[in-house]
């Protein structure tokens, strides 16, 4: 839901990840489709946040596994977006930052883990610039 060319691009974003029937509407918000409906949201962040994040939270990176073996940043697990539904088991409790490559494939999957009752922050940023905003990469 948005205006006309954000329902455009999310769902060409979508069908780069595999959703080719999304189901969209124009809009200014959930409200103007659901008026009382529960909403929810989470934190939206770029990369020179993550450098303030705590020590023991961990960076969840939902790349594609050759993407991870690459290059990554440094203490990150790797949990490809495609497969976080059937190994949510996996993913470590406590709150999760959320990455991949360029932001949308962490959105989808920073979605699905509060869905799933999870504390999540959504790293909104090119993995390439990781690097550059200080972050340590293998």
């Amino acid at each position: 839901m948005g205006e006309r060319q954000d329902v455009e691009n999310a769902i060409r974003d979508l069908s780069r990840i595999g959703i080719d029937s999304p189901d969209a509407a124009v809009g200014k918000g959930p409200q103007d489709l659901a008026p009382g409906a529960p909403s929810t949201s989470y934190q939206s962040v770029g990369w020179q946040e993550v450098l303030q994040k705590p020590q023991d939270e961990r960076i969840l990176d939902v790349r594609r596994t050759d993407e991870f073996e690459k290059s990554h940043i440094e203490g990150a697990v790797n949990i490809p977006v495609h497969e976080l539904l059937w190994r949510m088991d996996d993913v470590s409790d406590g709150r999760l930052w959320v990455h991949c490559g360029s932001g949308y494939r962490s959105a989808v999957a920073a979605s699905l883990l509060q869905r799933a009752g999870r504390d999540v922050v959504h790293v909104d940023g090119k993995f390439k610039d990781a690097k550059k905003a200080g972050l340590a990469t293998v």
